[in-house]
């Protein structure tokens, strides 16, 4: 395991002689600027190990609040192993993979099952896995969970069709459909409120919310489809719509309505919401000449590309509760990944990510993010804690 500890300049480093190609996302800015960049701290946390193996990675997918990391690592000749990493020390999970974990270090993720050649969502607790079953299909896939230990995902039902399970105490409940042949679960809060996507008799793709037992339908802009992203814990739904006009815009649904979040280009899609009701989402430029990140705040949309170059934002964009953004913009290539980027407060900083391309996949409620770093076939897993900001940035080379 490596730590690397660094002063992050704001949007990068400050003007010197040197000659040299600037990086898109270090332009020259003002010392004072410089001066409110925080600390960030970047941990590689490495890999299982396969001995002589080619090409061993890893990559984390959740992490709990405090800094439990989760995931997988594997190789040309291991493929699929979970993991699990506490700071210090990376476990095997052996062929369950783990999707999420929660504050009580409850795991929820998925399995290989030899004989049936397919997946079982499963939990893992003190070191014990418990399969979940199916709706009756041989497939069930886990994608979230939360601190009540209630898991959501999707499993084939007897007839055939997919459908959003809700789990809890050994019962795993279907959850219909929105009159369409299939629907799939996306994310749940510590309320037990659950959205996804589902199919309606026409065919068309609706955002729905399920809670106690009852499945809502969430609507469109007034265009004939709606995609759900994620939801806090106050029952605030973001995700995109198409308008009436065709167009694809983010939106908000609170308390039983859509609102319409805008633009600031072509189309918006909203990534993700905060318990403060801030949504990070993303702008599409005209004639699709890229896409810049948003933030959205009582009724304002602040577009965050003023601060980054002409690129694409890959993967999804996440939102601190205090805020702060934070995303990857490529600027070119064809591999995964891109620049890590923080907004705060109107500031740029550039996550470490030792000259490769990364991505961020979750973070928790004390600044910590977890993701991957890597080149062409190879990535290994990274937390990144965001500090205070420095008392002083030295100078450029």
């Amino acid at each position: 395991m490596r730590r690397l500890h660094f002063l992050a300049i704001a949007g990068g480093a400050v003007l010197s002689a040197c000659a040299g190609p600037i990086d898109p996302l270090t332009p020259p800015l003002m010392m004072s600027a410089a001066a409110r960049a925080p600390t960030i701290t970047m941990t590689d946390a490495g890999t299982l190990g396969f001995g002589n193996c080619r090409a061993p990675s890893s990559q984390f997918l959740d992490v709990n609040d405090r800094g439990l990391a989760v995931g997988w690592s594997d190789s040309a000749c291991a493929f699929g192993r979970g993991m699990m990493w506490d700071g210090s020390t990376m476990t095997s999970l052996g062929t369950f993979v783990p999707v999420a974990v929660n504050n009580h270090d409850l795991l929820a993720g998925n399995q290989f099952m030899p004989a049936i050649v397919t997946n079982h969502a499963f939990i893992w607790e003190s070191g014990a896995l418990t399969d979940l079953g199916t709706l009756g299909g041989p497939r069930s896939d886990a994608v979230a969970l939360n601190d009540r230990g209630q898991v959501v995902g999707s499993s084939t039902t007897a007839s055939g069709e997919t459908h959003a399970f809700f789990w809890e105490n050994g019962v795993m409940t279907d959850l219909g459909t929105l009159g369409g042949s299939s629907s799939q679960a996306v994310a749940i809060n510590d309320h037990g409120q659950v959205v996804g996507n589902g199919a309606t008799a026409t065919g068309a793709n609706h955002a729905f919310l399920w809670q106690d037992g009852v499945m809502t339908d969430l609507g469109t802009l007034g265009g004939s489809s709606s995609t759900v992203t994620g939801l806090n814990d106050r029952g605030q739904i973001v995700g995109g719509s198409v308008t009436a006009t065709g167009v694809g815009h983010a939106f908000l649904w609170q308390e039983g309505v859509m609102a319409d979040l805008g633009t600031l280009g072509r189309s918006s899609f909203a990534h993700a919401v905060n318990k403060r009701g801030q949504v990070a989402g993303v702008n599409v430029w005209e004639n699709s000449e890229g896409s810049n990140a948003f933030l959205w705040e009582d009724g304002v949309m602040t577009d965050l590309g003023a601060w980054l170059p002409r690129g694409v934002i890959v993967g999804r964009l996440r939102i601190t509760d205090r805020g702060e953004v934070v995303g990857a913009m490529k600027t070119g290539g064809v591999f995964p990944g891109g620049t890590l980027f923080l907004w705060q407060d109107g500031t740029i900083t550039r996550l470490p990510l030792d000259g490769l391309a990364g991505s961020v996949t979750a973070l928790n409620k004390h600044d910590q993010f977890v993701g991957w770093v890597g080149a062409e076939y190879v990535r290994t897993a990274r937390l990144w804690t965001i500090g205070a900001p420095g008392a002083q940035v030295a100078a450029g080379p």
